[in-house]
């Protein structure tokens, strides 16, 4: 109870015990390993696992384990396309909110009555999404991630 409370004085600053134990567990499920599961089932696998890693860091300060090589590809995390194109829309789409409050903002300086067609630029998304596909430069600084494919010369088509 007082660890939970601990984690709930830091998310529901100000709120009754209850209500931050709540909060806690809630944040506990949500966000602490999401790999694992979102479930109240899963907070015996979280503490499994959580065990198993202080075991291995333990291990390490002990000597009886060697440290992990972070360039060993098996130790490599992979971002593919699905989380790519996932992160690239919710910035795409942040900056579409932004855009539309931008103009209701403007139009209301104006003192004219808002218009939606207006104030809503179908071509934001759009525009970022085919941005990013042509330089290949996405969200998060990472570059590289596309490139245009050559049609007149065989030798990318053979590395597929």
């Amino acid at each position: 109870q007082n660890s939970l409370d601990y984690i709930g004085k830091r998310v529901a600053i100000g709120q009754t015990k209850d209500y931050r134990i709540r909060r806690a567990l809630q944040v506990l499920d949500r966000y602490l390993l999401p790999h694992i599961g979102n479930a109240e089932e899963d907070r015996i696998k979280k503490a499994y696992y959580l065990g198993q890693m202080a075991q291995k860091v333990m291990e390490l300060a002990l000597g009886f384990r060697e440290p992990d090589d972070k360039d060993h590809y098996a130790n490599k995390r992979l971002k593919l396309a699905g989380e790519l194109f996932t992160s690239l829309f919710r910035v795409a789409f942040l900056n579409l909110v932004k855009d539309i409050k931008y103009q209701l903002e403007r139009t209301a300086v104006r003192g004219r009555a808002p218009n939606i067609k207006t104030a809503v630029r179908a071509d934001v998304i759009t525009e970022r999404i085919r941005h990013a596909l042509a330089t290949g430069n996405w969200v998060g600084g990472k570059a590289g991630v596309s490139q245009l494919l050559n049609r007149t010369n065989l030798t990318p088509l053979s590395r597929m």
